[in-house]
């Protein structure tokens, strides 16, 4: 398999094309509206193709050419993506809530066979061990800590979760916690799928209205429409970026978006929800998994084509009201899901993630 150093020395010169001519077009401008966001309601039977061809003619109005500026520390041991692949390297797949993650999850560990670190390896007893250990949950492996919330990677970094080498993936939504855990020999590696922020607000909702398993249940929202939980002030507010500058109870501002971008830029190799086949097959190549078997191709064909903890419920028109009350709390989030689509197209060449034809 060719590192992607490699990679990137045989698109190099394409992508400095392609970088020429994206400026000669649009300008080199840091863009901040919104008026390039041009999603509209489309049947659902094309809806995947509809939104690929409206994110990339939504870069004609929405184009940044990042700016550098210094990561926290604290990252520090999150490898960037231009690195070279170490075998002590360990995939981190940050998980946003409702964009594809379990599906993601069932990939993994069902089709790929991997070792997951997630909340699924916990059960009463395996989680009060004070030693690793490969549980089985449902025919597939787990190792015995929760990475879904601060306390289980607290307890992961005490168990040496990162210098153990027993997980082939980590899978949590906490990016600073879990960079906590690796150190200089063992660092974490991150790939994430990023999904539409109003869409994604919506899922959250109606799925939230049964969820009475979840710890973020909230009771009234079993009779609340739509439209009442956009103006009850219950809506999350630009998750992605908070979870990203680490900044979950404070005000956000036009910095934080920056950064944001950056860390996106720098730190991860990014999927698109709409795209979710080619997703896959970037972090493939981007971790030389190995996806080709007909056991394996035909595994993955099934989950994403029917997906898992998928529900069924109505979509909204981009120029209602509901949709405005919900960019009102994701205007940030919207930014940076605008850049994810940028940043998509330009790591076909900045990693070699492309197709032939790409290049």
């Amino acid at each position: 398999h060719q590192t992607i150093p490699e990679r990137m020395g045989r698109s190099l010169f394409f992508h400095i094309v392609i970088s020429c001519l994206f400026s000669l077009s649009f300008g080199l401008e840091n863009v901040h509206s919104l008026s390039g966001v041009i999603e509209q309601h489309v049947d659902e039977n094309n809806h995947e193709d509809e939104e690929y061809h409206r994110g990339r003619r939504g870069l004609r109005g929405y184009v940044v050419n990042q700016i550098s500026v210094p990561l926290p520390e604290s990252l520090g041991t999150l490898v960037d993506t231009t690195s070279s692949i170490q075998n002590t390297d360990i995939p981190v797949y940050w998980h946003v809530l409702k964009s594809g993650g379990t599906t993601m999850k069932h990939v993994f560990c069902q089709c790929l066979n991997m070792v997951a670190a997630t909340e699924n390896g916990v059960s009463d007893y395996a989680g009060q061990t004070q030693e690793l250990q490969i549980v089985w949950n449902e025919g597939k492996q787990y190792v015995n800590v929760d990475t879904s919330t601060p306390q289980g990677i607290q307890r992961a970094k005490s168990l040496r979760l990162a210098q153990s080498g027993m997980a082939d993936v980590i899978i949590t939504p906490h990016m600073y916690e879990i960079a906590s855990i690796f150190d200089s020999r063992h660092s974490g590696r991150m790939f994430t799928m990023i999904r539409h922020p109003i869409e994604r607000a919506v899922s959250m909702f109606y799925y939230l209205q049964n969820a009475d398993w979840e710890p973020t249940y909230d009771p009234s929202f079993k009779d609340m429409t739509i439209e009442q939980y956009a103006k009850s002030g219950k809506v999350e507010e630009n998750w992605m970026t908070r979870f990203l500058v680490n900044k979950k109870g404070v005000p956000l501002g036009p910095n934080d978006v920056v950064l944001a971008r950056e860390i996106l830029r720098r730190k991860f190799a990014v999927g698109l929800l709409h795209q979710i086949d080619e997703s896959l097959e970037r972090f493939a190549k981007y971790f030389n998994w190995n996806i080709d078997t007909p056991e394996k191709k035909e595994c993955v064909k099934k989950l994403l084509t029917e997906g898992v903890n998928r529900h069924q419920h109505p979509r909204i028109d981009r120029n209602s009201e509901v949709w405005n009350d919900l960019l009102a709390f994701n205007k940030y989030d919207m930014e940076l899901y605008m850049y994810a689509v940028q940043l998509f197209e330009e790591q076909k060449f900045t990693l070699g993630l492309g197709s032939f034809m790409d290049f």
